[in-house]
């Protein structure tokens, strides 16, 4: 695996030649979570975000750089994005790596390629963009409960959680009752690969509290303002 690091707003991140890397790197860092970032900008307590889906560890930096008084905790179940994600976010105290996939209940799968290249990963078996997808790995799966009980102090609020792990939604958000606790949704959806994306996430996020911002594309954004103004 040859890597080139890169300055990418002032960052330094490793990428691989001829894969999404550097667009995805330039995405995270730029403006892709601008309005997260302004939403979260003015916390005042300790909190912790969960970004599920890390790649290659640049939407981490993104967070741990710009939400304040955060410790970020970085998923991610691929072997080789994961040493990447680790080498990117290493220099960053604030941020842990985990190498693991996420769903609702602790156990072993297998993550499969789509043939997309390096972002495509998925534990979905079937994709519908895929005719032949291919096997590359077994990998462990987490809850979000095990991850926080084992990563996130227990002082600390939880501010955001970032979903993007190519129609493994649609298994996370089946029992959403561990969101509620989360000021700040932000999730990239995936029908393309699994259908019900949409709908499980229109699911956990329709209680009246909650309100849903629709951000251009694939991304969707759900605030509970109470929780939020008990970040600041």
């Amino acid at each position: 695996m040859k890597l080139h690091c890169h300055d990418v707003n002032g960052k330094k991140i490793f990428v691989r030649k001829d894969t999404p890397d550097e667009t995805v790197a330039n995405s995270c860092l730029g403006d892709e979570f601008l309005m997260i970032s302004q939403i979260l900008a003015n916390i005042s307590y300790e909190n912790t975000v969960i970004d599920l889906g890390g790649y290659i560890g640049a939407a981490a930096i993104k967070f741990a750089t710009t939400i304040p008084h955060c410790i970020v905790i970085t998923v991610k179940p691929s072997p080789e994005n994961f040493q990447i994600l680790q080498l990117n976010t290493m220099q960053y105290r604030n941020i842990i790596a985990v190498n693991a996939a996420i769903g609702n209940i602790c156990s072993k799968m297998p993550i499969y390629s789509r043939n997309t290249g390096e972002w495509g990963h998925t534990l979905v078996s079937t994709p519908k963009d895929c005719v032949k997808p291919s096997m590359i790995d077994t990998v462990d799966v987490l809850t979000v409960q095990q991850i926080l009980e084992k990563y996130s102090p227990s002082r600390n609020r939880l501010s955001l959680v970032k979903i993007d792990i190519e129609g493994g939604e649609v298994d996370l958000l089946s029992d959403p009752s561990w969101m509620e606790n989360f000021a700040v949704a932000t999730a990239e959806l995936h029908d393309r690969i699994i259908n019900g994306c949409t709908n499980a996430w229109i699911a956990a996020t329709s209680k009246k509290s909650r309100f849903s911002i629709v951000e251009p594309g694939e991304k969707m954004i759900s605030v509970d303002p109470a929780l939020l103004r008990a970040l600041h």
